[in-house]
């Protein structure tokens, strides 16, 4: 009867609305922390070791999309909005964080993508929504960036953080990669392309609006 007041359904309910990972954390605590009773530091443990799996859990597969240019202008996922891509020249762009967790997950996606554009040429990773990258992420980069390269496929890197273009520089990442294959932007990335193959690479579905 103490705790009766105590008790705020409403809080619950808002955070499983905005995500119901949240919402799971915070029944199964609650209900932990009457099991333990009256040790109460138990159940609030284990709150916190499932906040962090399922933390662990959200982030493992972030979103990676393939881009082109929309009709209003901007750079969209093509899948979503039925774009038109280049079989020659692929952009890439990596929602999250690269860390132990996920790097597996991105280096999969990316090789199965290429497998599906044999005539790839170029392949741009944009990497604007990354903002911290460990050990394990920056290895995983440089292998990639040497499968690639054994196959053909220049790998440029573009909107880097300045922060982890530093760490990049560090660990000599951006000099095994090339320092002139990083760009602060998509389209700088894609007119070196062109510059580079010319007419070899088809770079028209990033310069216009061409639905699939």
């Amino acid at each position: 009867m103490a705790v009766v007041n105590l008790i705020k359904v409403a809080p619950i309910k808002h955070a499983w609305k905005v995500e119901p990972h949240d919402g799971v954390v915070a029944v199964v605590t609650f209900i932990a922390t009457l099991a333990f009773a009256p040790h109460l530091d138990k159940g609030i443990l284990l709150g916190v070791v499932l906040s962090l799996g399922l933390f662990l859990y959200r982030t493992m597969s972030p979103n990676l999309v393939e881009v082109a240019r929309h009709e209003d202008g901007s750079m969209r996922d093509a899948a979503a909005h039925g774009l038109k891509t280049s079989d020659t020249v692929a952009v890439y762009r990596f929602d999250g964080d690269l860390y132990f967790a996920n790097t597996g997950y991105l280096e999969g996606k990316l090789l199965n993508n290429v497998a599906k554009k044999p005539g790839l040429k170029v392949l741009i990773l944009d990497m604007e929504s990354i903002d911290q990258v460990d050990s394990t992420g920056e290895e995983m980069l440089e292998k990639l960036a040497d499968r690639l390269k054994f196959a053909g496929i220049e790998f440029y890197i573009a909107r880097t953080k300045l922060r982890v273009y530093e760490a990049f520089q560090r660990s000599g990442l951006a000099k095994h990669i090339g320092e002139e294959r990083f760009f602060r932007e998509r389209k700088y990335a894609i007119d070196y392309a062109k510059e580079q193959f010319g007419d070899a690479i088809d770079i028209e579905p990033f310069k216009h609006y061409m639905p699939a």
